[in-house]
């Protein structure tokens, strides 16, 4: 009961956030689960404009992966996160690298926006190494 009392004290702007990041939470786990990364990340690409407000989606993406049936992977968040933003017209990166965690080799997913992680820790990619560049970025322009 406590978070459907906190959920109520949520303001109107609030409350559409929240719904909005978990829509895309969740349509990015059926997207992944169905088409894949590429093609996931091809349908949401937009070309990218000036930045707007972006550090409070990452927020609402983390709230409301929790509420995602099914679950979600940082590669959900994250995917979530970078089709929100660049429907938004944020010029998102999605990084996917791979590190050394304990005694085994694990990858992690984040977003980043001018080179900073929006959804991670600022020291990301020095605990996991970013594949060759990112994921579908902002193409220079010419």
């Amino acid at each position: 009961m406590s978070r459907f009392r906190t959920f109520l004290a949520l303001s109107p702007a609030e409350r559409r956030a929240f719904f909005a990041a978990w829509r895309w939470t969740c349509a990015a786990r059926i997207r992944l689960r169905v088409s894949g990364l590429g093609p996931t990340l091809r349908a949401w690409r937009r070309p990218a404009k000036a930045p707007s407000s972006w550090p409070a989606a990452a927020r609402w993406i983390r709230t409301a992966a929790r509420y995602c049936p099914g679950g979600s992977t940082c590669l959900v968040r994250s995917v979530a996160l970078y089709g929100l933003l660049r429907r938004a017209g944020v010029p998102a990166e999605l990084r996917i690298g791979v590190g050394m965690v304990r005694p085994r080799l694990e990858a992690h997913a984040w977003v980043e926006v001018a080179g900073q992680p929006v959804n991670d820790a600022g020291n990301v990619a020095a605990r996991y190494t970013p594949f060759g560049g990112s994921l579908l970025s902002t193409p220079a322009q010419s």
